[in-house]
């Protein structure tokens, strides 16, 4: 029975290393991707990824810890971050850290960029969208869209060319 359990926790252990693989290969594609606008659909699956290997680790680690017939009030010592599952992971709290921490910045940079912003009698410019004229915008849409069909061309080619 001892042996059973021994082969058991080491057979279990592997399967847990080889999501642990996965989950590295997951995160570098999370850390490539977060800033490429054009890998949004990938970087939604690599952190969907994230989310279901790191729940299948909490499973094959309470596997682990019945196999290894712990005491019921140590197994939350097993945990990979050493708290209960009902906690939040540490990957969840550095993701609402890194968030807040951004939001805070580019809400600052908003501000300075926008206080920086005169016309050419140094008075600041206020920027108050709904009192331009739709008539206006349209037509500023109008005469960008041929930078919209150049933009899309050099994507397409940038795409094919860097597909081995």
């Amino acid at each position: 029975l001892e042996e059973r359990a021994r082969d058991k926790v080491a057979e279990l252990d592997l399967e847990l290393d080889g999501n642990k693989r996965d989950l590295i290969e997951q995160h570098k594609l999370v850390s490539l991707y977060e800033y490429d606008p054009d890998r949004q659909a990938e970087l939604k699956d690599a952190k969907a990824a994230i989310g279901r290997l790191e729940a299948r680790a909490l499973t094959i680690e309470g596997k682990r810890v019945k196999a290894a017939a712990l005491r019921v009030e140590e197994e939350w010592v097993q945990d990979d971050f050493g708290m209960p599952e009902d906690r939040p992971s540490v990957r969840e709290v550095f993701d609402q850290c890194v968030d807040r921490a951004r939001s805070k910045r580019e809400e600052k940079n908003k501000i300075r960029f926008m206080g920086a912003v005169r016309d050419t009698w140094g008075r600041q410019i206020l920027w108050d969208r709904s009192k331009i004229a739709v008539s206006t915008i349209e037509e500023i849409k109008r005469m960008n869209r041929i930078d919209t069909l150049v933009y899309e061309h050099a994507k397409h080619l940038h795409e094919t060319c860097s597909t081995p």
